[in-house]
């Protein structure tokens, strides 16, 4: 049961998202005598229907509606999303979820895959990270050999 200063709100697709406050209408109430308030934007006095674990209410053209509810998954990496049935982007989303793994797992081709890290990149990258540092201290020798040359021209 709604307070006189409550309402019903919905987000910018018409589902359900909770009890708002209204604010005080100053120019109605003094006008009417009587405590009067603004709805705010997306928003009803209309009771939502209750709904069951797996549905969620929607307001549309009026009246609230009940719609499916189920878990999508993104294609890129799996991450879970809850949406209407028949409500979600097919090219970007999937119903079928990703295998269970460690690593990253990704949609394509008609089958959920897994990002293994290759060993040898890892390796490479070892290489590299070495092959620099012994670089920088090199160059660090360099330059005190360049300056003590400096000093002995001198």
């Amino acid at each position: 049961m709604l307070k006189e200063n409550e309402c019903y709100k919905y987000d910018w697709n018409g589902y359900y998202a909770g009890i708002v406050k209204r604010q005080k209408n100053p120019v109605a109430s003094k006008k009417t005598g009587k405590k009067m308030f603004l709805m705010p934007a997306r928003s009803t006095l209309i009771e939502p229907p209750k709904t069951k674990k797996g549905e969620i209410a929607r307001f549309v053209d009026g009246n609230w509606i009940i719609e499916e509810i189920i878990t999508v998954y993104h294609k890129d990496n799996g991450s879970p999303v809850m949406v209407a049935k028949n409500k979600f982007n097919k090219e970007i989303w999937i119903e079928e979820p990703p295998p269970e793994s460690e690593y990253r797992t990704y949609y394509e081709n008609g089958k959920w895959n897994e990002n293994i890290p290759d060993p040898l990149e890892d390796e490479h990258s070892n290489i590299v990270e070495l092959l620099q540092t012994q670089i920088n201290e090199l160059h660090t020798i360099i330059i005190s050999l360049e300056e003590r040359i400096n000093e002995l021209e001198k």
